[in-house]
């Protein structure tokens, strides 16, 4: 009777490491994701204060303050497009880390698998061996009797 080793352990190694790299990957790509979402949220308020503030400045504004609060509102509205597509882009390379993520842990789940009916198989040979050796020592006792 020998100790059991499974084949494709290196396999299922290298798949657990990949799963690994993979979490990690997922992890960061959430936390680029909510950064984005946090700064496109500080444009957001930043807009909706200028706003606020230009609409309570006094009718007698000049022009020129009148053209500065329009154009930091236009700048700021050109920021926050930006930034939504930014938040769009690291959506779409959290949902796709997700997806390889998800991959990863269903190859390693699949070695699981088969290493644990190795596994079994293993025992039931083992099983069978000693059933043998025991009809052996059986028979051998039986005959020298």
């Amino acid at each position: 009777m020998s100790g059991y080793k499974f084949k494709l352990q290196r396999v299922l190694d290298y798949k657990e490491t990949l799963e690994g790299l993979k979490k990690s990957e997922y992890g960061t790509a959430i936390q680029k994701l909510n950064e984005e979402k946090e700064i496109l949220s500080n444009y957001i308020s930043k807009k909706s204060e200028i706003i606020k503030q230009f609409n309570t400045i006094d009718d007698k504004i000049n022009i020129g303050s009148f053209r500065t609060y329009n154009n930091y509102i236009s700048e700021i509205t050109n920021r926050i497009k930006k930034q939504e597509e930014n938040v769009m882009y690291a959506e779409r390379e959290a949902i796709k880390i997700q997806e390889e993520l998800l991959e990863a842990m269903k190859e390693k789940k699949s070695f699981e698998k088969l290493k644990e009916k190795d596994y079994k198989e293993f025992i039931l040979e083992e099983k069978r061996e000693e059933e043998k050796i025991m009809d052996q020592i059986v028979t051998f006792n039986t005959n020298t009797q």
